[in-house]
């Protein structure tokens, strides 16, 4: 368990490291409070490890701001064990601070997953997050993906294998010229899903719609 895991000022990176002999599948879920913020799943070789960098934005919580989060890493086997640690990071100073893995408890019990809204800023040609890194979705816990125009007018293909709808019309807003000409507000897209257990470990794509060649992204389940 990881404790003390923060976000906003700083940036929390997590490492783990498997050091026995065959390999390992490593869940590490993020909590604030009794709630699941998601999880990220890393496949370990023998005798190797990784590191997930900025690991809230690799949830799709960028946006959160805490300094009392923490994670619990499980193994997919009772017998395989990892070392776990946390780098907190001030983005001011990028002073960091380490944080060793305490022995693991059970996640928080309670009804569920919680649902959550994931903001996906879009702008020419990228979507953030989806672009430079998976939008990071929870199987079995509904999710509200929210899209937001930065300029022009973009679109969002759709996941039509998670059941998720698309969109052709994300707009920014315009305002109205000096010479007549018409404004529009700013024309944002909202849909919910829940992605099945089924697809869980899968990577799916997507793409705007105006722009399909120029502007991609993709949507992880974990």
């Amino acid at each position: 368990m990881l404790t003390s895991l923060s976000n906003g000022a700083f940036r929390t990176n997590i490492g783990v490291y498997n050091g026995k002999d065959t390999g390992v599948v490593v869940t590490i879920r993020l909590f604030n409070g009794t709630t699941q913020l998601g999880s990220q799943v890393v496949t370990l070789g023998p005798r190797s490890g990784t590191q997930v960098n900025r690991i809230f934005d690799a949830v799709g919580q960028a946006g959160l701001t805490t300094t009392n989060a923490y994670a619990v890493v499980e193994t997919d086997s009772p017998t395989a064990e990892v070392f776990s640690y946390a780098a907190v990071i001030d983005n001011t100073t990028t002073d960091p601070i380490f944080v060793t893995g305490a022995e693991d408890v059970r996640a928080p019990a309670g009804p569920g997953p919680t649902a959550q809204t994931i903001n996906v800023a879009v702008s020419s040609y990228q979507f953030a997050p989806g672009t430079a890194q998976p939008i990071q979705v929870t199987s079995g816990t509904e999710t509200t993906l929210f899209f937001e125009a930065a300029d022009g007018t973009h679109g969002f293909s759709g996941v039509p294998q998670l059941g998720v709808a698309g969109t052709n019309t994300i707009s920014a807003a315009v305002e109205n010229d000096g010479y007549g000409g018409g404004g529009h507000p700013a024309t944002t897209y909202r849909v919910t899903f829940t992605p099945p257990a089924s697809a869980r470990g899968q990577t799916f794509d997507f793409w705007c719609t105006v722009h399909p060649t120029l502007m991609r992204g993709t949507l992880h389940v974990n």
